[in-house]
């Protein structure tokens, strides 16, 4: 009984041990680059994107005129960065509201419109500048 338990055990760890499989140091070395390449990648699509776009978005309702003289610079990359079509951006939705919320500020503080009528041209400028840059 004992030496059949030992012989089952012994059988039921072999195929683990089998598929166990040592890298090595060229595949660990690789790995690591790519790991570290996958964090960095991490750290612009979740954590600096959305803060640029955050700091965009308090500069144009801080004041009217401040938020005016910022369009130019700002508007041009917003739109680009709402429109995209990048495979991030469809799997993280998160970066696509960031982006929309930051073009409908943007919208709003041009002539100070109400925010109905900015989350409107925001929708349009997105259709426009898509249907454009086909």
């Amino acid at each position: 009984d004992k030496k059949r338990k030992e012989e089952a055990k012994a059988s039921a760890t072999a195929p683990q041990k089998a598929m166990t499989r040592v890298l090595s140091p060229e595949e660990k070395k690789l790995l690591s680059a790519q790991t570290k390449r996958r964090l960095e990648i991490n750290g612009i699509l979740m954590e600096r994107y959305p803060r640029a776009l955050k700091a965009m978005s308090a500069l144009c309702v801080s004041d009217v005129e401040i938020g005016n003289e910022c369009l130019p610079t700002f508007a041009t990359p917003v739109l680009r960065a709402v429109v995209s079509r990048c495979a991030a951006k469809e799997n993280i939705p998160l970066l696509g509201k960031c982006g929309f919320d930051t073009l409908k500020i943007m919208a709003g503080c041009v002539y100070e419109i109400d925010d109905v009528y900015a989350l409107h041209l925001a929708h349009a400028l997105s259709i426009a500048f898509r249907k454009s840059s086909k």
